[in-house]
């Protein structure tokens, strides 16, 4: 089964000529928005109009562990927007493919969260 369908490939050649037009005018996008709320110690949801996304800390910085933390939610998201730059690039080569992982990761140096 392949990842590339006929509509990805379709949305993603007329998304390119649009963009690519002469007469197209540069108008920027609306901005992306969340609502986080802070429901616990060390936990929050964010919200948009349709989803809904949890976030917590370990026990042992006072989270309940009960959502993945914020900073894997923020690593795996660069792998979803390389995931979407991947496949639009192969609709738009005519290149099919049936999976794809991409892995991310990262260290933090937490040191600055408390002005170390």
């Amino acid at each position: 089964m392949t990842l590339i369908s006929s509509e990805l490939k379709e949305g993603v050649r007329n998304l390119f000529e649009r963009l690519n037009s002469l007469d197209y005018s540069v108008k920027p996008p609306s901005p992306t928005t969340a609502i986080a709320t802070m429901t616990g110690p060390q936990s929050s949801v964010a919200k948009w109009p349709n989803y809904t996304l949890s976030s917590d800390e370990p026990q042992s910085i006072g989270g309940q562990d009960s959502a993945p933390q914020p900073s894997q939610i923020f690593v795996a998201s660069i792998g979803f927007a390389e995931n979407v730059i991947f496949a639009r690039q192969a609709a738009m080569h005519n290149i099919d493919f049936d999976s794809l992982e991409t892995r991310v990761e990262a260290e933090w140096d937490r040191r600055g969260m408390f002005s170390i």
